[in-house]
């Protein structure tokens, strides 16, 4: 059983790693480069194995409090109508109730604080060098200091610090999807739509606005753009000019929202990848989380899939082996198939989120019934049009829809980029992509 164990990330996947290692046995300590534990981000929705591993837990009576208890997903048109939408509860009674909505940061927290007691927890610090050896791992810190753990993991997110000094540069794994995204919250905003999820899309970009509570409201942008080096990912001032050049004459709250994104504190910018991996170990090194198997920020689960079940079977696993080397196949499987999907590629498209969107050659985009769903397509026949393509793809990825999968011929190729309402089989080749009605 390895005896020390270094997690870099104080994150979702991290803390939870780190608390049922340190139940197993293991001594863990727990880096993390953000000088305090992070506050802000987007709101998910939190379900599934992540809400089972929770309750196992005993950490579900603090997230509760955070619970924004959504009661309808609402889609308004530029004056703020509404145009389509659902009711939360349906979706609450298809889970069992075994759900809620809450910011992302409220769930790392009610983690963190579960683990922090029991662990060694050092913030403001981050790996900056990793020597493998039959002793064990050797490592060096940003500050400076140097130590050995008998295994490394690294659960620091999609720009994984030690995904790059293990396994190589990002750019060998990153999956660009067309999109940036970017979350902030606004203080004494003054629409508020409490219990609703509010969302406005335009060809290109489109808007999300929640009420969390009296005083705070949370938005979250998503827009296209085909260059994964167009906008500053390290730089608050120049985000802001980015996104006001591009959201600048929408419809809806779109002017009230800039006037809000202007003064905020808080702004989260990124690309929109998936990161996809042959192996998450090399040595007595390995990754867990978005750092090996990012599904996009997108794909709505990857907060799920950092806490799935097996990384509760990691520490247990571990707990009952000689050895200090992480077993490939284990931790290549250790995620169930929610994390294997996701390798496969599955995302989805803001443009498509836009009701009744057409196109220049008469497609269109029908209206999305979830959060995270796309609409329906109905394509024309015109061979230029990127929906058409997708129906006749030579392995080129049109940047404006979904990853979902890929036929056998283009498998070994690239991720073949179609809405969630194409059918396809393993056994047919791209041209016989079938549009839903």
């Amino acid at each position: 059983m390895p005896r020390s164990v270094l997690v870099s990330g104080a994150g979702v996947a991290g803390s939870c790693l780190a608390w049922w290692l340190d139940r197993y046995g293991i001594a863990v300590t727990l880096v993390e480069q953000a000088p305090e534990p992070r506050s802000g981000g987007y709101v998910i929705d939190f379900w599934g194995l992540g809400y089972d591993v929770a309750e196992k837990m005993g950490v579900l009576g603090e997230l509760r409090r955070h619970d924004l208890k959504v009661q309808e997903f609402r889609i308004v048109n530029r004056v703020g109508r509404r145009i389509s939408g659902f009711n939360q509860g349906a979706v609450q009674k298809l889970i069992k109730d075994r759900g809620m909505s809450l910011p992302r940061s409220a769930l790392a927290s009610a983690l963190y604080e579960a683990v922090k007691d029991r662990v060694n927890v050092r913030f403001g610090d981050s790996v900056a060098g990793l020597e493998d050896s039959p002793r064990g791992v050797e490592v060096t810190f940003r500050k400076g200091a140097a130590e050995a753990f008998d295994l490394v993991i690294g659960a620091d997110g999609l720009h994984s610090a030690v995904r790059r000094l293990c396994f190589g540069e990002e750019t060998r794994f990153e999956h660009f999807l067309g999109y940036y995204v970017a979350a902030f919250t606004a203080q004494g905003y003054r629409f508020r739509d409490p219990d609703a999820y509010v969302t406005y899309g335009e060809p290109g970009r489109q808007i999300w606005r929640i009420t969390l509570d009296e005083d705070t409201t949370v938005f979250m942008l998503v827009f296209a753009e085909s260059d994964s080096r167009a906008a500053p990912v390290h730089d608050a001032s120049r985000q802001k000019e980015v996104l006001t050049r591009l959201y600048a004459g929408g419809g809806w709250e779109t002017v009230e929202m800039l006037h809000a994104l202007q003064a905020s504190t808080d702004l989260y910018f990124d690309r929109v990848s998936q990161i996809v991996m042959p192996s998450w170990t090399k040595g007595r090194v390995a990754l867990i989380g978005d750092a090996c198997a990012c599904p996009s920020l997108l794909a709505g689960e990857g907060s799920s899939m950092a806490m799935a079940k097996r990384t509760r079977s990691l520490g247990n696993w571990l707990s009952r082996r000689e050895t200090t080397r992480p077993h490939s196949r284990f931790m290549n499987n250790a995620c169930d198939p929610m994390w294997s999907a996701s390798r496969r590629g599955r995302a989805i498209s803001p443009r498509a989120s836009s009701p009744g969107v057409r196109t220049g050659c008469g497609c269109e985009t029908r209206p999305s019934t979830s959060r995270t769903a796309l609409g329906s397509f109905r394509c024309c026949s015109e061979p230029k049009c990127a929906l058409a393509s997708n129906c006749r793809t030579t392995g080129k990825t049109p940047p404006n829809l979904a990853v979902l999968g890929l036929c056998s011929a283009h498998e070994a190729l690239v991720p073949a980029r179609v809405s969630d309402s194409i059918s396809y089989r393993k056994d047919r080749t791209c041209k016989d992509f079938r549009t839903g009605d």
